[in-house]
Parts: structure tokens; sequence; C-alpha cells
């Protein structure tokens, strides 16, 4: 219910359930944990994300930071967060998304995603040069 609760400096927002609601998803996250996926999405996919080719130190940082629970590039992902499959397309402008990254709702009026202060200016620009690459 209150994420910052359990762990001050939890990246996941309030989603503002009720205790009912709250109840109905951890059953339902438990249900899901049991079905068998029959190994789905097949290990090739998964190896080549999680090996970071191609998208260098930025995409390690997105895994690093675990952007992927909330947002997708091509189909691997979240759905809490936007599609970042095409952001390099809509936003080109590497200082937006460090000035994103610090501060989301000073970019986007009333962003859900949670500022992350703790990345160095090192991180926040080799996300910034990682996220414009996805067009």
């Amino acid at each position: 219910m209150d994420p910052r609760v359990i762990k001050a400096d939890a990246a996941m927002p309030k989603l503002g359930l009720s205790e009912e609601e709250a109840d109905n998803l951890i059953a339902f996250l438990d249900w899901t944990s049991k079905v068998d996926t029959n190994d789905w999405p097949p290990k090739p996919v998964l190896a080549v994300a999680a090996a970071g080719k191609g998208g260098g130190e930025g995409q390690m940082l997105y895994q690093k930071y675990d952007c992927a629970a909330c947002h997708q590039v091509r189909g691997l992902g979240g759905t809490a967060g936007p599609d970042l499959t095409n952001v390099g397309t809509r936003r080109p402008d590497i200082d937006w998304h460090i000035r994103h990254l610090k501060d989301p709702s000073s970019v986007v009026s009333g962003s859900a995603m949670p500022a992350f202060p703790n990345l160095t200016d090192d991180e926040l620009k080799a996300l910034g040069e990682y996220l414009i690459t996805l067009k």
C-alpha cells in the first residue's frame, strides 16, 4: 500500500489501492507465480537483453535499476509506465531525460515515476544516451 514504509528509497509509487484491492492483487500475483510459462520468453531473447548487448553502460544501468519493472523496450518489461521502445524518437534531447530521471514531475506534470536523485552525473548521462538510442 505504501512501498516507502517497507523501503525508504523504494522506486515503486503508491498505487492508491484499498486494502481489499491490495489483497486481491497479492492473491493474483501469487497465483500467476505458479503458472507454467513453458520457458517463455525464450532464453536467447533474455540472454541478449541481460547481457546488455548494443546499449552499453546505459542499458546495463537500465537493468541495474530495474527500469523494466515498469517500462517495456521491444516487448520486454512492465506496463505500469510508458513503453520506451521509441522514446529516442519522441524525446531526442539527453538533457530532457536527465532532468526527467532526477525529477520526473519537473518535466511531466503529474508523473507517477519516482525521482532518482542518487544517480551520479555519469549514470544520468549514460542512461540518457541509452534512452535516445531507442528509436
